[in-house]
């Protein structure tokens, strides 16, 4: 929808845009945190698994979800962003997590 402009069941063209989906804090009673892409454990109490950071959570938040909520039919499509933190978690865990390429390669082997 965020690219067409037109809702895939209905083909309305008014959208409710949320840029940053939240959800309550579950640590405090009147906070609300970013609805996260990825939450993660962190390697060492007191350390960010990716950055290395101290910080006094242990768990890791990373990126963010984007919302689109067709006005007409209540369609609603998530758009991951801010994902850099993901993508070097991925490559520094990847038995937790993996990046699938599917792009075909761009030389292939020659008989």
């Amino acid at each position: 929808m965020r690219k067409s402009q037109q809702c895939l069941k209905c083909d309305g063209r008014k959208f409710i845009v949320n840029s940053e989906m939240r959800q309550p804090d579950w640590d405090s009673n009147n906070v609300t945190a970013p609805f996260c892409v990825l939450a993660a454990g962190r390697d060492f109490p007191g350390t960010d698994a990716v950055t290395g950071a101290t910080t006094n959570s242990d768990r890791a938040h990373m990126g963010r979800f984007e919302s689109w909520i067709c006005m007409g039919c209540g369609y609603t499509e998530l758009y991951a962003t801010d994902l850099e933190d993901v993508v070097r978690f991925a490559h520094r865990y990847p038995s937790l997590v993996r990046i699938h390429d599917a792009e075909p390669p761009t030389a292939g082997p020659f008989r």
